[in-house]
């Protein structure tokens, strides 16, 4: 798949997620078959006034390409000059955030609030346009609600400014993440514009969830983004699936708590021991959903803030597991 002039190997996507797509989570989805991940969202405002902690989340390795930074924002100079920075850090591709619905970046006036004012949208894709030569995507909702669904006419926007994709998650900011998702939202948007790709997000879950959203509405690439926390494995699940019709068992035990281990390793090595095993015990949560007795092992794990004392407590219980496997 071509989002502008970047190749991308498959058309299976790894969501931006703030406070988790860090690099060694991005690594480990390439290393699973994402074909193209995103940073977590960056603050335009942060990076224009060289905000350390700001900064640091451009930061990636060659392994993780391509990449898009995804940048949020109202004012649409900002936007474009932040657009710039991340260009010159190496970006493959920048993404504008219209969709993030919290409370937090709908005061700043950014993200999914921007959707009630499709003008300064149109504003803001012009002045990125303007200032990068790169591939331009952007990340929106339906709209602001049942009553102001606008995904079709912020599309239109979109590819008419130059943008080079556009990825639709059809929830509306009022619904955040509750209910089920309208996938017909979706095949509504990759209708309205044929000149651009269209990559739907939301919900899901399983390699049939892709399939599924694939048939339904004829969007271009998947995004996956809980469904793939704990759960590499689910971008080789969902290409098998799609190309065998057969479903691959889930990874035992042992594979788990050994990738678990690997990415909690990774964080520490790129945080530093005391943040990242403290940034790890969400990670290491996602891949113990499911198991057996992992209520009881998270219990322990959140006693210890040590590396190797976790890594003791997650091995006992793995060496536990395949014995009674």
């Amino acid at each position: 798949m071509l989002i502008g002039k970047v190749s991308v190997e498959n058309n299976l996507i790894f969501a931006p997620l703030s406070g988790i797509t860090d690099s060694p989570t991005r690594i480990i989805a390439r290393c699973f078959g994402a074909g193209l991940v995103f940073s977590e969202m960056i603050s335009c405002e942060g990076l224009i006034r060289h905000h350390k902690k700001t900064e640091e989340l451009l930061y990636f390795t060659p392994e993780e390409r391509p990449i898009a930074f995804q940048i949020f924002g109202f004012n649409p100079e900002n936007m474009a000059d932040a657009a710039f920075i991340a260009y010159e850090k190496g970006a493959d591709i920048i993404d504008l955030n219209f969709g993030c619905p919290v409370k937090k970046i709908i005061k700043s006036k950014s993200g999914s609030y921007l959707l009630q004012f499709p003008e300064k949208i149109a504003k803001i894709i012009a002045c990125v346009r303007r200032k990068i030569n790169i591939p331009l995507t952007i990340k929106i909702r339906a709209g602001w609600d049942l009553e102001h669904v606008n995904a079709c006419d912020i599309a239109k926007i979109a590819q008419d400014e130059g943008a080079d994709a556009v990825i639709i998650h059809p929830r509306t900011q009022t619904q955040m993440f509750r209910g089920i998702s309208d996938w017909e939202i979706i095949r509504k948007v990759k209708n309205t514009i044929q000149q651009i790709p269209v990559i739907g997000n939301g919900d899901i879950l399983t390699p049939q969830d892709a399939s599924r959203m694939f048939n339904e509405t004829g969007c271009d690439a998947v995004m996956i983004g809980r469904g793939a926390l704990g759960n590499p494995w689910i971008f080789k699940n969902i290409e098998h699936f799609i190309k065998t019709g057969e479903i691959l068992n889930p990874p035992a035990i042992e594979e788990k708590i050994k990738m678990a281990l690997h990415h909690m390793e990774s964080e520490v090595q790129y945080k530093g021991e005391k943040r990242g095993v403290r940034e790890s015990y969400k990670v290491l949560f996602w891949y113990l959903k499911g198991l057996p007795d992992a209520v009881s092992v998270r219990q322990k794990i959140i006693k210890h803030d040590n590396f190797n004392e976790i890594k003791n407590i997650l091995e006992k219980y793995m060496e536990d597991g395949v014995k009674n496997e």
